[in-house]
């Protein structure tokens, strides 16, 4: 939660194409962590929308190993941006493979300790940030109805549920920057009467 508290909540994860910011993708979880949504998130944009992003940049709560490994195997064969995390010693290199790294995670380590990927990295908070803002601006602050089934339901008239925000169903043309799409806005929206 923003505050640092612990409540029933629902954690939202939005993917959005960094150059138009538009909404792609969805997922709602009942877990505060974001481990473990990388990959269903880049499945649900190949399924939807029937390509699969070159390139993934997600915040830190989405790299996990088994993660990055699985959007970069072959069948998705995604290039993930995300942060490193800080080593426990001050004088370990973070972009340093270690030799229990699998080549998919070494590479990742190396890619982001490049100017390239530093800059890259810069659009994570330009459209995460301005995505979330008018996502609440639009009332999107507490979700309306109890539980995940409902939550996620598909239902029109299901008006408190995060499919109000996702409209487009059909293939849509996400413009010259189309396989950059850009990973979790987490918005934990505490569940109202659990």
């Amino acid at each position: 939660m923003a505050d640092g508290g612990f409540r029933p909540a629902d954690n939202l994860q939005f993917c959005t194409a960094t150059d138009s910011q538009v909404i792609v993708g969805v997922g709602v979880e009942t877990t505060g962590s974001d481990a473990g949504q990388l990959v269903p998130m880049v499945e649900q944009v190949k399924e939807r929308y029937e390509i699969v992003p070159a390139e993934v940049l997600v915040d830190g709560g989405f790299a996990q190993h088994d993660q990055i490994e699985a959007a970069s195997a072959p069948g998705l064969g995604c290039t993930v941006y995300a942060p490193v995390p800080k080593p426990k010693g001050p004088q370990v290199d973070r972009h340093a493979p270690k030799p229990s790294d699998s080549a998919a995670v070494a590479a990742w380590r190396e890619r982001m300790g490049t100017g390239e990927a530093k800059l890259i990295s810069k659009e994570r908070a330009a459209t995460a940030e301005c995505v979330h803002a008018l996502a609440r601006g639009r009332g999107l602050i507490h979700l309306l109805v109890r539980g995940l089934a409902k939550v996620k339901a598909p239902d029109p008239g299901n008006v408190g549920g995060f499919r109000r925000i996702l409209p487009v169903r059909e293939p849509l043309f996400l413009g010259r920057d189309s396989a950059r799409l850009r990973f979790g806005i987490p918005c934990s929206s505490p569940a109202v009467g659990r």
